[in-house]
C-alpha cells in the first residue's frame, strides 16, 4: 500500500487535545484578530451514545498565524461566581457580539449561556437564565437587539416551557421572563429579538405566534399568529421588523405596523434571524449566517492535506461526500452547510458554488449526473446540478434568484417528507438505485412515531408512513444492495430490539422486515452491503465491547462476528472498489489515524495506510471517506485528507470466482509498509 504518509508532506492546521476515545474538537469560529487569525473549537469530552458531552467541555483556541501554531485550552470561568453543572450539554446557537466577544448557548437540558473574550483570551460562564425551580431550560435561539443587547429564548423539555431573557453585556445585568410561559402552548421560542422597550419573541411547533413582552411592566402581547411558519426578525438600530406572508411590519410593544421591507441602505442590518425553506431572500444566523456551498477542484501533487481556504474561513468541519464527473462533492459537517467540489486533476482549491442558507445536508448521492442531499430540519431533499450555474441564495439589491421550490432554481427543493408533523425532520440518503430511484428515511425526532421511507425519481415524491409499522423505531442506517435494487434500513426500539426493513421504492412498499439479533445489544451501528449480499454492521454488546459482524440476508442469520479493536470508528466503515470495508481507528502510541481492511469473502483483517501525527493529538473527527481512482479522501476535518495511492480497484468484467482470487492475492500478501 506504499508508504505511511507522515507529517512531512501533511499540513497539520489543528492540534486535538487528547480527551480520549470519546472526545472531539469541534471547529465553529475564526477570527482575525490582532493581525492573528484565531480558530476556536469546542473541546468536546466523554460523548454519550447521543452525542451528548457528559462532562462540561472546553474551548480550544488555535493560533494559526505564528509559526509553530500556538494553542491554549480554556475552561469556563463562573462569572458571577455561581455553582457549575457536571455537564454543559449540547452546544447550539452562537455569534459575535457588539462587544466583540463571541456568545454560545446549550440545548437540551443543559441550558448553559457561555462568552469568549477573544482579545483578552478568557471564557465566561454566564449561567443557566432558564432554571425554573429545579428545571433547566436549554438556550434555543440567541441574537442581537437595537439596543446592543443580546436576548435569548428557551428549549421546551416538552411543551409550553418558553421563556426569555435579554443580556446587557455593558453591566452584566439580566432582565428574564421566566414566572409563567410565554406560551404555555406551544413548544420553542423559536426566534428572539429586542429593542429598548421590549422583548420580542416567535414561539413555535404547529401554529405560530409572536409576542411583545414590556419589560418595565412584564406585560405581555400576542401582536400576530398564524398557522403558517413565522421567520423570524430582521433588526436594525431603526427598529425589530418581521414578515407575516408577503407583509412587512416594525414592532412595537402593543402593535404591529405595516411598513416596507428594512432596507441596509437606509439603516444598517445588525442581526437576521430569518430561516426560511422557500424564500432564499430570508437568511437568518442561529443556525449560520454563512451557510456556503463549495466546487473543490484538486491536481495530482505531492500535497495530502488539501487546505480549503473557504472552509478555513469559516471552521466548519468537511461532511458528506459524493462523485460528479472528475469532481468530489463534499458537505458540509455538523449543523452547518457548506458544499464544495474539488477536480483531483485541476487544482487544489476550493470554489465556492453557493449559498445554501439555513439548510443542513445529513446525506448525499449522485443520481443521473446530479447530487442530491437530504437535509435537516423537516426532512427536505434537495437537487443541485454541479454543470448549471448556482442560483439559491444569491439574492443582491438587484437581483432576485427564483425561489427555493422552484424548478428554476439551482440548488432547489423537492419536498419535504415531514408533512403536518409526521415524517422524517432528520432526512438521511440510502442511496440510489440502478433504476434511479432516490432512497431516503430518517427520524421524525419530535414523535414517538419516528420512521419513514421515501422515494424520489421524475417527480414522483411518494412517501411510506405506517404509524402502527414504525411505531416506536428509531431510525439507525439505511444502505442500498450491492445490486442496486431495494434499500435496507435498520430500526431500533428504546428496548434496544431491532428490525431490518427490506424496502422497494420501485413499488413504495416493504418487502420484508426480520431483526438482526433476536437478543437485544447495546447500541447498533451503521450498515452495508456487501459484494456476496451479506449485510456487514457493528454494534457494541452487552459487555461493553465493539463487534463487527456480517449477516446472511438469504437466509437470516450471522456468519460471523470479530471484536472491533479499540479506537476503531463503528459508523463511519465504507466499502471501496477494492470490495474492501476501510475501517477508521485512532492509534493512541505513537498518535496516529489509520485504516483496517475488512475482507468479505475470507472475513480477515489487514492493516490499511496510517497518518501519523507530529504532535501528541492525531486525527480524531471522521465524517465520511469518499474513494476516487486510487486515492481514499477523509472528511470532518477544516481540510481534506487524501491518502494518495493506497486502493487497488477490481478490474472490470472480472468473473465472481476471479474476483475472490483477485481480492485474495492483492490484500492476503504481508504488508511492511504500513503501521
Amino acid at each position: 500500500m506504499g508508504e505511511p504518509i507522515k507529517a512531512a508532506n501533511v499540513q497539520w492546521l489543528i492540534h486535538p487535545f487528547n480527551d480520549g476515545a470519546n472526545g472531539r474538537e469541534d471547529p465553529w469560529y475564526v477570527k482575525k484578530t490582532n493581525g492573528n487569525v484565531i480558530n476556536v473549537f469546542y473541546d468536546l469530552k466523554d460523548i454519550s451514545d447521543n452525542s451528548m458531552p457528559t462532562s462540561k467541555f472546553s474551548l480550544m483556541r488555535v493560533n494559526t498565524s505564528v509559526t509553530p501554531a500556538s494553542y491554549r485550552k480554556l475552561d469556563f470561568i463562573p462569572k458571577f461566581n455561581q455553582a457549575q453543572p457536571a455537564s454543559f450539554g449540547r452546544p447550539w446557537a452562537h455569534f459575535e457580539g457588539p462587544d466583540k466577544k463571541l456568545y454560545f448557548s446549550t440545548a437540551d437540558a443543559g441550558g448553559q449561556f457561555l462568552q469568549y473574550d477573544i482579545q483578552n483570551d478568557a471564557a465566561w460562564d454566564l449561567g443557566q437564565p432558564f432554571t425554573i425551580g429545579t428545571d433547566v431550560f436549554g438556550v434555543y435561539s440567541l441574537s442581537i437587539g437595537s439596543d446592543s443587547a443580546i436576548y435569548g429564548g428557551s428549549f421546551s423539555n416538552g411543551k409550553g416551557d418558553t421563556y426569555t431573557f435579554r443580556y446587557d453585556p455593558k453591566t452584566d445585568n439580566f432582565w428574564k421572563y421566566v414566572t409563567t410561559p410565554i406560551d404555555d402552548q406551544l413548544q420553542y421560542v423559536s426566534y428572539v429579538s429586542g429593542d429598548a422597550e421590549c422583548n420580542y419573541v416567535v414561539c413555535g411547533q404547529s401554529t405560530w405566534r409572536v409576542y411583545a413582552i414590556k419589560r418595565s411592566t412584564n406585560a405581555k402581547v400576542l401582536l400576530a399568529e398564524s398557522p403558517d411558519r413565522i421567520y423570524g426578525f430582521v433588526t436594525t438600530p431603526c427598529g425589530v421588523y418581521t414578515k407575516l406572508g408577503s407583509a412587512w411590519f416594525k414592532l412595537s410593544a402593543t402593535q404591529k405596523t405595516a411598513t416596507t421591507e428594512p432596507s441596509p441602505t437606509s439603516c444598517p442590518i445588525i442581526n437576521y434571524t430569518f430561516y426560511n425553506e422557500t424564500d432564499p431572500t430570508l437568511p437568518q444566523t442561529m443556525w449560520n449566517p454563512v451557510n456556503t456551498t463549495y466546487y473543490y477542484q484538486p491536481k495530482n501533487s505531492p500535497l495530502d492535506s488539501i487546505v480549503l481556504t473557504d472552509v478555513q474561513k469559516f471552521a466548519r468541519a468537511t461532511g458528506y461526500m459524493a462523485n460528479f464527473k472528475d469532481s468530489i462533492i463534499v458537505g458540509n459537517g455538523m449543523l452547518y452547510n457548506y458544499t464544495f467540489s474539488y477536480n483531483p486533476n485541476t487544482t487544489d482549491s476550493a470554489k465556492i458554488v453557493g449559498d445554501n442558507n439555513a439548510v443542513s445536508v445529513h446525506g448525499m448521492v449522485n443520481s443521473n449526473n446530479k447530487i442530491y442531499m437530504s437535509a435537516y430540519p423537516s426532512g427536505i431533499l434537495e437537487e443541485w446540478d454541479p454543470s448549471k450555474p448556482w442560483t439559491f441564495g444569491t439574492k443582491t439589491l438587484t437581483y432576485t434568484p427564483p425561489p427555493f421550490s422552484s424548478p428554476l432554481s439551482n440548488a432547489r427543493k423537492i419536498t419535504s417528507y415531514r408533512i403536518a408533523q409526521e415524517g422524517p425532520h432528520e432526512l438521511q440518503i440510502a442511496g440510489a438505485t440502478q433504476d434511479g430511484w432516490v432512497v431516503v428515511s430518517g427520524n421524525n425526532i419530535r414523535t414517538d412515531t419516528s420512521l419513514c421511507f421515501g422515494r424520489y425519481k421524475n417527480g414522483d415524491t411518494t412517501r411510506l408512513v405506517d404509524a402502527a409499522r414504525f411505531k416506536d423505531y428509531m431510525y439507525v442506517s439505511s444502505t442500498i444492495s450491492y445490486s442496486k435494487k431495494t434499500a435496507y434500513v435498520l430500526g431500533v426500539k428504546k428496548n434496544n430490539s431491532n428490525l431490518l426493513y427490506e424496502y422497494n421504492p420501485a413499488t413504495n412498499s416493504i418487502v420484508d422486515s426480520f431483526p438482526l439479533f433476536t437478543t437485544p445489544v447495546k447500541r447498533l451501528g451503521s450498515i452495508l452491503v456487501l459484494p456476496n449480499e451479506e449485510l456487514f454492521g457493528s454494534y457494541v454488546g452487552n459487555d461493553d465491547k465493539k463487534y463487527l459482524y456480517t449477516f446472511d440476508l438469504a437466509n437470516k442469520k450471522i456468519t460471523w462476528q470479530g471484536i472491533l479493536e479499540v479506537g476503531a470508528r463503528d459508523y463511519f466503515y465504507k466499502l471501496g472498489p477494492d470490495e474492501q470495508v476501510w475501517i477508521p481507528t485512532v492509534v493512541a502510541n505513537p498518535p496516529a489515524f489509520a485504516f483496517k481492511k475488512l475482507d468479505p469473502y475470507t472475513k480477515t483483517i489487514t492493516s490499511g495506510p496510517t497518518l501519523i501525527s507530529p504532535d501528541n493529538g492525531g486525527a480524531r473527527t471522521v465524517f465520511d471517506l469518499l474513494f476516487w481512482k486510487k486515492d481514499l479522501y477523509i472528511s470532518g476535518f477544516t481540510n481534506l485528507i487524501r491518502f494518495k495511492n493506497v486502493v487497488e480497484p477490481i478490474p472490470a468484467n472480472m468473473r465472481p470466482e476471479e474476483k475472490v482470487q483477485w481480492v485474495f492475492n492483492t490484500h492476503q500478501k504481508p504488508n511492511t509498509n504500513c503501521n
